[in-house]
């Protein structure tokens, strides 16, 4: 149980290898989007938690979204306790419906 994210990390890369493989697009692009693209739990980037920035990409977006804009473990710690909060509940009303 303890690989469970890097185990989904490398099932995720391997999925967006294979369908990039398939339709003859750059991976390196698709790569890169993925990293721009935040997840809906914590609503900030792999790649704005690292360079705390966005990476430019072929996606259009105005200059002040790719200037530096520190992310704190503040923000990062209350997203991921109000997604927590959030599945407790839909977990909770699960349980009550049956």
């Amino acid at each position: 149980q303890g690989n469970c994210k890097a185990e989904s990390a490398v099932k995720e890369a391997k999925k967006i290898l294979r369908k990039c493989r398939v339709s003859g697009l750059d991976a390196f692009l698709a790569l890169l989007d993925h990293c721009n693209t935040p997840p809906a739990s914590v609503q900030v980037s792999p790649a704005q938690r690292l360079f705390n920035r966005r990476t430019r990409s072929l996606l259009p977006m105005s200059a002040n979204l790719v200037a530096p804009q520190a992310v704190t473990d503040n923000e990062l710690s209350r997203a991921k306790r109000e997604q927590r909060s959030s599945d407790k509940l839909s977990i909770t009303t699960d349980v009550r419906s049956i």
